[in-house]
């Protein structure tokens, strides 16, 4: 995104939404640090949940049950994450939840 990309395709957002327009408006504002401090807090837990027990659909899955919206388990083949990813992923969501909301107020008030 810092090097000019317009998009970037990926099942995560789904799982912060928020945090994503938060990244793009950062990135917008050319406030790179401020960007990068929302990939890492916000976003990339996310992705190293995803990372570690090789379930992209379910990881993502959980992750948007963990933020509120029952979306159920994936279709066979696939599976559900572990209880200790559950409980991570719903730990994240509520970390995320605070961090989202601190990044909106720096954000207030500023137009790209």
């Amino acid at each position: 995104l810092a090097l000019g990309c317009r998009a970037w395709i990926t099942g995560t957002m789904n799982i912060v939404p928020r945090s994503a327009r938060q990244l793009f408006r950062a990135v917008g504002l050319n406030d790179l640090p401020l960007a990068r401090r929302i990939y890492y807090r916000q976003i990339l837990p996310f992705v190293e949940v995803m990372a570690r027990n090789f379930n992209p659909t379910g990881t993502i899955k959980a992750g948007v049950c963990a933020r509120g919206l029952d979306v159920g388990l994936p279709r066979k083949p696939g599976s559900g994450v572990s209880e200790a990813d559950k409980e991570s992923l719903e730990r994240l969501a509520a970390e995320v939840k605070n961090a989202e909301d601190e990044i909106e107020t720096v954000l207030a008030g500023r137009s790209v």
